[in-house]
């Protein structure tokens, strides 16, 4: 149930992620439900108790999409400026990240937030101009860049059909996304 109202949920990944550790192959013999399992659950049980601070998503108005990266997991938030500039959020998202996703460097694992927002969020985001925004600035020149190749090239191709902007905004400024990326 909690994974269905995930996108309700700010920070999910960051809570969820003692709870997934437990659905590991590794650990299929060795369950251990531990403190800090039963803090994530609580706190997932408390959030799916609390009503959200969502918008409806207005089809006329421009999206925004803030992502980030930690070192464990990825988050992006859908949001919207309201008749007062104000950003509404419509939808959270993230997940958190694999072994092999952890040891990407940084820009890969900021693009990866990027990607998923933008494939999570298509539905929204697929027909009109949207704006990306990251702390990481060298994600600005994605789309311009040459010689990409491996990861970033595929990420660059699965996002051309887009039309989008991408721009650099402080970590300090970019606290939600922060948050369910933690």
């Amino acid at each position: 149930m909690c994974n269905y109202y995930r996108r309700f949920v700010d920070s999910y990944s960051k809570i969820a992620t003692p709870l997934n550790g437990l659905l590991k192959k590794e650990r299929e013999r060795s369950f251990k439900w531990n403190r800090e399992c039963q803090v994530a659950f609580d706190n997932l049980k408390q959030a799916l108790l609390t009503p959200p601070v969502l918008a409806y998503p207005d089809m006329n108005k421009p999206f925004m999409l803030t992502c980030d990266a930690s070192n464990s997991a990825i988050g992006f938030v859908l949001g919207q400026l309201d008749s007062q500039r104000k950003e509404r959020v419509i939808a959270f998202g993230g997940k958190s990240l694999s072994k092999t996703e952890q040891v990407w460097n940084t820009t890969e694992k900021e693009c990866y937030a990027v990607v998923q927002g933008v494939k999570t969020f298509n539905t929204y985001l697929a027909t009109g101009k949207f704006t990306i925004y990251t702390d990481h600035k060298a994600l600005t020149y994605l789309m311009n860049q040459k010689a990409n190749t491996g990861k970033l090239t595929r990420w660059a191709m699965d996002l051309q059909h887009y039309n989008f902007e991408i721009k650099y905004s402080k970590g300090c400024n970019n606290q939600v996304a922060d948050g369910c990326s933690q």
